[in-house]
């Protein structure tokens, strides 16, 4: 009796990467989707790496992705998704944090028991003043990276997360004080065990003037 009842508690290890591109970034990320039949739900292996396609006889057998990647990438991350029962999507992502066409923010990480909530946070509080009968007091504002996360394990092994993740920073100043940039995500999502899942986006687009000129147009335009 002891023994059925004296189990040790299934542990969580989630892993969020936090990345801030640009539009033109899409042009240089390679992108195809294989998908192979398989015959029986009990011959899929899910695998994770930077090439899901090197695996073991009696893993997935799909064909080889196209490379679409340029050429020295800073860091790949492939990942393979099940989609139904038969099939298998293999997705490979490879990219280039140069020319300021991505930038890899945050990559937090923690470890929690099954249905435990476990939150981690890093960042730094900027100080900010008030005026008030009292005189002039500085108070200070978080701007913070923070992953807080509830796993369920299923009798199945998969996990069914409820995920909070916000990633602040400073802004610009303004005569109020300085601003807080804040992207934040919250979402309840279920992977499998070593899968990777997209969780969302969200795009920002500017609109800059630019007026070019040769000198003698500049020159026409001054009041003589």
């Amino acid at each position: 009796m002891i023994d059925k009842l004296d189990r040790q508690v299934r542990q969580v290890l989630i892993e969020a990467r936090i990345v801030i591109a640009e539009e033109g970034f899409a042009q240089e990320l390679g992108v195809k989707f294989g998908a192979a039949y398989v015959g029986k739900m009990a011959q899929l292996v899910l695998q994770t790496g930077s090439n899901p396609n090197n695996g073991t006889p009696g893993d997935i057998v799909s064909p080889v992705l196209s490379n679409l990647a340029v050429a020295n990438p800073y860091g790949a991350l492939g990942m393979t998704l099940a989609s139904g029962a038969n099939y298998v999507l293999n997705l490979e992502i490879s990219a280039l944090q140069d020319e300021r066409k991505a930038e890899f923010i945050s990559n937090p990480k923690v470890l929690t028991s099954d249905r435990c909530l476990a939150s981690i946070e890093q960042g730094q509080q900027i100080p900010f003043q008030t005026v008030s009968q009292n005189g002039t007091q500085t108070q200070f504002m978080d701007a913070s990276i923070i992953l807080e996360v509830t796993p369920q394990i299923t009798p199945s092994g998969s996990v069914i997360m409820d995920l909070y993740i916000t990633k602040d920073s400073p802004g610009d100043l303004t005569p109020d004080g300085l601003a807080i940039n804040t992207r934040q995500v919250t979402t309840s999502v279920r992977v499998e065990d070593g899968e990777t899942v997209v969780l969302g986006g969200v795009f920002e687009g500017d609109t800059v003037d630019i007026v070019n000129s040769v000198p003698w147009f500049a020159f026409s335009r001054l009041d003589v």
